[in-house]
């Protein structure tokens, strides 16, 4: 009986094992310095600006939680960029704080792991109109480096766009 009990419970159990370790190894991978380049739009309107940038990563194992700092350029305009994600108690979610200068703003984030990728939710006003904007960063992670797809939505209008895609590599 105890050893039904026991399987029962490892069971039960290793979802939660495997969905921490893999939390952790995807944010564990973005620590450490990266150089990265893409585009971004402030708007559906404007046009495509191209954006380079440098961050450095760092990892706490025991707070879960990944810092990024750096710094990013688009033509005339240099900005700082920081936030981190770390795990929350739930398994396989996360949260964090992003900061874009040029982009967002500073927001909350939240969102959950697929894969390789960590998918995450904020909302935001617009820096521009002014307008409520629902927003999804996807950062998709690898050992060699990520990416990170940017779309927003204003609420009210429904309105949506894809407002940037940028790689960085090691």
């Amino acid at each position: 009986m105890m050893k039904k009990i026991l399987i029962s419970t490892m069971l039960l159990l290793s979802p939660v094992m495997v969905s921490s370790t893999i939390a952790a190894e995807l944010l564990e991978n973005l620590r450490g310095s990266f150089r990265g380049t893409g585009w971004g739009v402030r708007s559906p309107e404007a046009s495509k600006e191209t954006i380079r940038c440098k961050l450095s990563g760092t990892y706490s194992d025991q707070t879960g939680r990944t810092e990024l700092t750096g710094q990013c350029a688009a033509p005339g305009n240099k900005f700082k960029i920081n936030g981190y994600i770390r795990k929350s108690s739930v398994p396989g979610r996360y949260v964090g704080r992003w900061a874009n200068p040029y982009g967002i703003g500073e927001v909350s984030v939240s969102g959950e792991a697929a894969g390789n990728k960590i998918i995450l939710s904020y909302n935001s006003q617009h820096p521009d109109t002014g307008k409520e904007i629902a927003g999804r960063l996807t950062w998709a992670i690898s050992k060699n480096g990520f990416s990170i797809e940017s779309s927003a939505r204003e609420v009210e209008s429904g309105r949506s766009w894809t407002s940037g895609s940028i790689k960085f590599s090691r």
